[in-house]
């Protein structure tokens, strides 16, 4: 009565018996004792033999940073951003996170995705290209890393052609050497010859020409290429990278060129006589808009905004409740608790005094912590996160040897006083900049040569508009630069204060204007100006305004003129510019630590360690993805995407049980040997790549068995029949270089003789024989074709699906430019390996056919209706006695699980992209259609359900700006394990963004927007008049006329009208990716959402040929005054919506869990009805035959449990008439509490 409490409460004390059951066979037990006995040995047995299978874990690392240079790795000095993430568990729980982020998880994979700022599309991952991975952490203490990269693309100093063809803009800024490099360009002019610009006349004729239309490719492309250059040599840095577009990245291979590289391709079309007009264009419309200054990545990173996340669900992110973990945890009666302490040290690049998203972290650097109560100390390095007691501290950044450091926060000494009272981490964040050179220039350097030679008409005519003064205190106005070269040179000893601040003045206002300083750069103030220019550190503007107002007042005080031109005398000689990255620094070396009370207080009865796996449950998990095999090497590269909804067969080899089951998929399942085999979909066009279409499996344990399987499909690409050659359009096409290299080819005829392309009218009979029989002639034929295919259209490493006389000689998926390069080896002996030719010319017709190719991204698939299965016994998860860790399947209660969400579809594409928002409280039914019972709910929501056939519907609301985006109102779906079934909805919501009408931009405020900009922008549209005649409107008081027109019968006029209107809302207040609704006409054009750009793209189109496509023109007229209008405008947010009421459902039957059920959601819970099959009780496990004992209690524990059976048969064999098969009513109720907690274990 005495020791058996103890051995209850000592687990090492148990242990110890179990490692010397001798002990105990010399030891007289009672009958009731001895069974105790028997199950602590059990346990004992447990406690060194069980594995921590549920309790596994593995640390999952998020990070995001800024790569400046976008070469895909992360530099030193890329700084770190705060960036949201959605990380979803393998239960079907989700967590929204801000990175870096780091968290220990249950071991299994996790899907992580980063949510994109809504509307914010200036941001671009680099490397990784995916929005969400798979990440699998494994059983181990280690750290698996989720690490990306990204930049955002803005503004940059990049200018449009007709600034360099103003004498007021670029013009006098070109040099006789820029002129050298465009005249040595291939540029073209209007009638398609060689651009003569060898003067500064000549490029201001050249580029001040009206906006050249895209029908003339190398003058359109040579127009904008000419720009760019000059951006380049002037404004640009070379190496400043862009965004490319698709079409871009495709034309160039890659996705973030430098702007040399930009203009280079540029020359190589003008200068490739193959080059087609489509991609002049498409690379001529992208220089177009780099010179308008977008697109541009930036040097430092953008701050992202993100909604707010909704709340977390936290299934399936923490282990089982039976796992013990190290350190401290709570214990009743004792205090485990305590706080922590992070500081962080961050370089405030815009001096804001806080720390700023995309803003670098300093590493390395020193804090004192003080306790103030002991004044115990200590020093730590930045990033830090200290344990401490609860208390009263003194945190203190030290400063650095250099000067050029000054701390931008609050509080200025650097010092913070901070109270710990309550559990949790207390964060101190210290911001900082360094000061050092810039790019200004002195005095002396602008009143000589080269500097004073870029000085324009325009630069003295802003200096004359300051109040600058020269020696003899009157107002300076240079009317040349020789007057501006005097004043900046002045004679010794006449330089009074107001004088040295007017030289400075006008040296700082040409560094600003000639762009060696931007206006907004900031520079560390003097500490007697901070109160007059905005702060400490005030921009170089803040610095020009007030030597400006200084010079202007008669009696501004002197010793403030000194001041402020000794600050500027400074900064124009490069001292004390803020810079953009950190500067070095040195700081002294930390003293020991000395005094207490800087660390925690934590009782010993806080720390325990173990772990509590369910012995009684042994299990196996095979973790499946199909991949997207893109380059069909059998293994999954980066880049490639997973396929979802592929289906599969599970059979346990060991039963014979089998169900169906798609990707991606976690299967847990009880232990044994198992076959998984890809289902072929009903079209022909897909193939497996590898590894193999079945593959068996043998699971002993729980860790992860990973299987990949891929797939490639095949389908057209571009149909270059040999009809399309010999057509007129084909014709058309093939050039006199490609019959030269045509004639590079080993081509044959019909008598085997060397085929001559270049002979007069030779090629088109030759490319329409079609005569199979005559081997060598027909694969002459077909490589011809499939030649000018290559030349034209196909990339030679495009993937090719080989018939099977191919696939022996090349492999099942070669590229295209191995079955041409083959044929023509075999075509030098046209005589021989006819079996051979054979196989590869029909290959090749199929080809140009369009059949076979690879395709670059999954195509549609479809299975064949489900075979019966007799029985799937063994491919379920086991029915456990009890709730087992990490998938946490019930074997009393088997259940299903839908977790449903309602999203805000931003970009109208159908599904939830990251980023987008849920939508809260939108009313959903759900039918059991094997009951018929209903039911209402709201999202989101995850719903528990009986194993069954389910249909979800979207209820519509009564308002009609919404609109649902996909996948579809009403879907079904079978409910066949606890796995939850995710399922989307998505809408999107139209009404009013900016009323900018026809009438708005005729009146009053609208005519004050219309720039002289903003008309020679709409010169370059395809306008016309009631006469559809080319309408200009930059002709005297036309526009404003010309925009009240409102006549719909005039189709062209009508449609003109509209794109005015609409091109000058998207100018002055609208994006061109805003999405719009589309009436029935434009849908038909553009699809039901397309951006306003879309629609204004496709008017100005049409309007080239202004009397034909009426129909399609009235539609986009239409459409567009809608929009000037206010309407039809997608939201950025939610709108409001409201359902009808709905009448209640009659049957309810199978849409929630029976009452007897534990909640799948919850640790916690116990079966409170009889209707299914009830748990021992521990008064059976102890009284019943030891034998049964041990597979109730431990299962499938392995086989060491039973030595404690043995040790005690000889003393049961004594006792044998004593054992009744149950307790006896006079024993009593068996103990619970501690007992029982063991027996759960």
């Amino acid at each position: 009565g005495i020791i058996i409490p103890s051995f209850l409460g000592h687990r090492e004390l148990v242990c110890a018996l179990w490692r010397c059951p001798v002990c105990l066979m010399a030891t007289p037990f009672s009958p009731v004792m001895e069974r105790l006995v028997a199950l602590m040995l059990i346990l004992a047995a447990a406690c060194e033999l069980a594995r921590a299978a549920d309790c596994a874990s593995g640390t999952l690392d998020v990070q995001k940073y800024y790569d400046a240079n976008a070469n895909g790795i992360v530099d030193p000095g890329e700084p770190s951003i705060e960036w949201n993430y959605q990380i979803f568990s393998p239960a079907g729980g989700v967590l929204y996170v801000t990175s870096p982020w780091s968290m220990s998880l249950p071991a299994g994979t996790y899907r992580v995705c980063e949510l994109l700022p809504p509307g914010q599309y200036n941001w671009a991952s680099v490397a990784v290209v995916q929005t969400c991975v798979n990440v699998t952490l494994l059983p181990a203490p280690a750290v698996t890393h989720d690490t990306r990269l990204c930049v955002c693309t803005g503004s940059a100093p990049a200018k449009k052609a007709n600034y360099w063809a103003q004498t007021t803009g670029g013009l006098p800024s070109v040099t006789g050497a820029d002129l050298a490099v465009l005249n040595a360009m291939p540029l073209k002019n209007a009638a398609g010859t060689h651009a003569d610009l060898t003067t500064t006349n000549q490029l201001k004729t050249y580029l001040g020409a009206a906006f050249p239309g895209n029908t003339n490719a190398p003058y359109y492309l040579s127009f904008h290429l000419a720009a760019s250059k000059l951006n380049e040599l002037h404004l640009v840095d070379p190496s400043r990278r862009l965004r490319a577009s698709t079409a871009i990245t495709a034309l160039m291979g890659s996705r973030f060129p430098t702007i040399a590289a930009l203009n280079d391709y540029g020359e190589f079309l003008l200068s490739n006589p193959m080059a087609t007009a489509s991609d002049m264009v498409t690379l001529g419309n992208f220089i177009s808009i780099c010179n308008q200054g977008e697109g541009w990545l930036q040097l430092v990173p953008c701050v992202p905004s993100f909604l707010p996340s909704p709340p977390d669900v936290p299934l399936g992110f923490s282990l089982p409740a039976s796992c013990m973990t190290t350190g401290t945890v709570p214990t009743t009666g004792v205090d485990c608790t305590h706080p922590q302490l992070s500081l962080r040290k961050v370089y405030d690049v815009n001096a804001n005094g806080i720390a700023d998203a995309g803003e670098p972290e300093m590493p390395d650097w020193l804090f004192e912590v003080t306790n103030t109560a002991t004044s115990g100390r200590k020093y730590v390095s930045s990033p830090a996160l200290l344990d401490l007691p609860y208390g009263s501290f003194r945190v203190c950044d030290i400063a650095p040897a250099e000067p050029k450091w000054a701390r931008t926060g609050t509080p200025t000494n650097g010092c913070w006083n901070v109270t710990l009272s309550s559990p949790g981490t207390t964060t101190i964040t210290a911001t900082c900049v360094c000061a050092g050179p810039g790019t200004a220039k002195k005095t002396n350097h602008w009143a000589t040569n080269p500097l004073k030679l870029t000085i324009t008409p325009a630069d003295l005519a802003a200096l004359s508009a300051l109040s600058l003064q020269d020696q003899a205190g009157s107002h300076f106005t240079p009317a040349t630069v020789a007057d501006l070269v005097s004043f900046l040179t002045p004679a010794p000893m006449t330089l009074t204060s107001r004088y040295s601040l007017s030289m400075q003045l006008a040296a700082s206002t040409l560094n600003t204007r000639h762009s060696l300083v931007a206006p907004g750069q900031r520079y560390k103030s003097k500490s007697e100006l901070a109160a007059f220019v905005g702060g400490s550190f005030p921009t170089i503007t803040d610095l020009q305004t007030f030597a400006e107002s200084l010079l202007a007042a008669p009696l501004a005080d002197v010793g403030l003129q000194t001041l402020a031109a000794t600050q500027l005398t400074d900064l124009n000689g490069n001292q004390g510019w803020l810079q953009d990255a950190p500067c070095n620094f040195t700081l002294p070396s930390p003293p020991a630590p000395s005094g207490s009370g800087l660390e925690p207080i934590v009782p010993a009865q806080c720390s325990t360690t173990g772990f509590g796996t369910t012995a009684g449950c042994p299990y196996g998990v095979i973790n499946l993805t199909k991949i997207y095999d893109a380059n069909a090497n059998s293994i999954t590269d980066p880049g490639e995407v997973e396929i979802f909804g592929w289906e599969f067969t599970l059979t346990n080899e060991d039963t014979g049980g089998k169900r169906y089951f798609t990707s991606p998929q976690v299967l847990y399942l009880p232990l044994g040997t198992f076959t998984v085999c890809d289902v072929a979909p009903t079209n022909f066009k897909w193939a497996s790549t590898g590894p193999a279409l079945c593959r068996t499996v043998t699971l002993t344990g729980p860790a992860p068995v990973y299987l990949e399987a891929d797939s490639i499909c095949f389908g057209d690409t571009t149909r270059r029949s040999n009809n399309y050659w010999t057509g007129a359009a084909g014709q058309a096409r093939i050039t006199p270089i490609l019959l030269q290299q045509l004639r590079n080819l080993n081509l044959v005829d019909a008598d085997g003789a060397p085929f001559d392309p270049m002979t007069a009218g030779a090629l088109i009979p030759f490319i329409q024989q079609q005569n199979a029989s005559n081997v060598p002639y027909f694969l002459s034929t077909q490589l011809a074709t499939t030649m000018l295919n290559l030349w034209l259209d196909v990339s030679p490493t495009q993937l090719i699906k080989a018939n099977a006389g191919v696939a022996v000689l090349l492999g099942n998926f070669p590229p295209v430019s191995a079955l041409t390069t083959l044929a023509d080896s075999l075509l030098a002996t046209p005589g021989a390996n006819l079996g051979q030719q054979n196989a590869l010319a029909t290959n090749l017709k199929t080809l140009s056919q369009g059949e076979g190719w690879a395709q670059a991204s999954p195509c549609a698939f479809d299975f064949p209706a489900h075979v019966p299965i007799a029985s799937d016994a063994g491919t379920q998860p086991p029915l456990c006695p009890m709730t087992t860790g990490v998938y946490g399947t019930t074997g009393y209660c088997p259940y299903g699980a839908i977790n449903l969400t309602k999203v805000f579809d931003l970009n109208a594409n159908g599904h939830a992209d990251a980023g987008e928002p849920w939508i809260y409280n939108w009313t959903f039914t759900l039918t059991n259609l094997d009951t018929g019972g209903k039911l209402l709910f709201s999202s989101p929501k995850v719903l528990y359900l009986p194993l069954g056939h389910y249909m979800v519907c979207d209820v519509v609301p009564l308002e009609f700006k919404w609109v649902t985006t996909g996948p579809a109102l009403c879907r079904n779906v079978t409910l066949t394990g606890p796995t939850p079934v995710p399922l989307e909805a998505a809408s999107l919501c139209f009404g009013d963004t900016t009323r900018r009408s026809n009438n708005y931009w005729t009146g009053v405020a609208g005519q004050a927007r219309i720039t002289p900009t903003l008309q020679q922008q709409l010169r370059d549209l395809n306008l016309v008049d009631a006469n559809e005649d080319a309408f200009d409107p930059m002709t005297a008081g036309a526009l404003i006329p010309f925009i009240q027109q409102q006549n719909a019968s005039n189709v062209p006029y009508f449609l003109s009208t509209q794109l005015a209107t609409t091109m000058l809302n998207l100018w002055l207040d609208v994006s061109p990716t805003q999405i719009v609704k589309a009436n029935a006409g434009v849908a038909a054009l553009l699809g039901p959402f397309p951006t306003v750009f879309d629609v204004a793209m496709s008017a100005n189109t049409y309007l080239l040929t202004p009397g034909d496509n009426l129909p399609q023109q009235q539609a986009l007229g239409t459409q567009m005054k809608t929009l000037s209008q206010g309407e039809g405008w997608a939201q950025a947010s939610p709108c409001n919506f409201t359902f009808a009421p709905l009448a209640p459902f009659a049957n309810s039957t199978g849409t929630s869990l029976p009452s007897w059920c534990i909640n799948p959601s919850s640790s916690a819970g116990n079966l409170q009805s009889n209707e299914e099959p009830s748990k021992p009780t521990l008064s059976e496990v102890i009284a019943g035959p030891t034998g049964t004992a041990v597979f109730v209690i431990v299962g499938g524990l392995v086989a060491a449990a039973l030595v404690a059976v043995v040790a005690l048969a000889a003393v049961r064999r004594r006792r044998a008439a004593m054992v009744s098969p149950h307790v006896s009513a006079a024993a009593g109720p068996a103990p619970e509490g501690e007992l029982e907690v063991y027996s759960q274990r």
